[in-house]
């Protein structure tokens, strides 16, 4: 026994429009699964992930060699033990520069054997300072009236005997 399909004739547009809708989302659907069209799309994420991937490796290392982490034995240890899920894109696509610090300074703090801490200095190993030499008996006596009260403190540490 075989169900009569009948003719109902439409008669609102919401009708219509749900029909045609209908019609479309089935010759989608089949038009997607002839085509290979949702495995294109999944072999374009893949990819995508996998660049994302290489280029938050690519970040951490460079962090890494900021810090002077640069034998690849060590950097390999690093790597085994960061979270690179944990890294965040930020809003060009790229690893977020903060997450990719982070990750390195929580490896800096519980092995920092492995890994020296951040310098908050920004880096530089020169220091700013340097020591002044010591005042001699000539520079003294050579120094005009201005050098003197402008190095009046050295001049006092000279008269004391601080000549070392």
């Amino acid at each position: 026994m075989t169900e009569e399909k009948t003719f109902e004739p439409i008669t609102t547009q919401e009708a219509f429009d749900e029909r045609i809708k209908a019609r479309l989302a089935r010759e989608r659907e089949k038009w997607e699964k002839e085509s290979g069209v949702a495995e294109l799309q999944e072999e374009i994420s893949s990819l995508k992930r996998e660049h994302y991937r290489e280029a938050t490796e690519r970040a951490i290392k460079a962090e890494l060699a900021s810090r002077g982490v640069t034998e690849e034995g060590r950097v390999a240890r690093v790597m085994k033990l960061l979270d690179l899920e944990a890294i965040e894109a930020d809003e060009d696509g790229n690893p977020n520069k903060l997450g990719v610090m982070g990750q390195v300074d929580s490896v800096a703090t519980d092995l920092p054997e492995l890994v020296s801490p951040r310098s908050l200095s920004g880096g530089s190993k020169q220091p700013v300072l340097t020591e002044e030499k010591p005042l001699t008996r000539d520079e003294v006596e050579n120094m005009s009236e201005e050098q003197v009260n402008s190095n009046w403190e050295r001049i006092q540490a000279f008269l004391a005997g601080e000549r070392s």
